[in-house]
């Protein structure tokens, strides 16, 4: 049975994952939580471009959940 939003969101913690913007930002952290909103904050996150290369680094993001386009759990 597939997972639930949520549910993906809740195994995913702890993990590095990559969280696509609607506005075609990308960054790269450890996942750290989320909320009912899924807003998400990540911690020593990095911006990078389509081909990974970091372009900035900070040490913890809050970003809001209606911005998010795509979460990608980092295998």
């Amino acid at each position: 049975m597939p997972l639930t939003p949520m549910a993906a969101l809740e195994k995913s913690i702890n993990k590095e994952i990559i969280v696509a913007l609607k506005d075609g930002t990308l960054l790269k952290g450890n996942f750290e939580s989320y909320d009912v909103h899924m807003n998400i904050r990540l911690r020593d996150a990095k911006l990078i471009d389509r081909e990974g290369n970091e372009i900035m680094s900070f040490k913890n993001v809050v970003i809001r959940g209606s911005r998010l386009l795509r979460v990608h759990v980092v295998l």
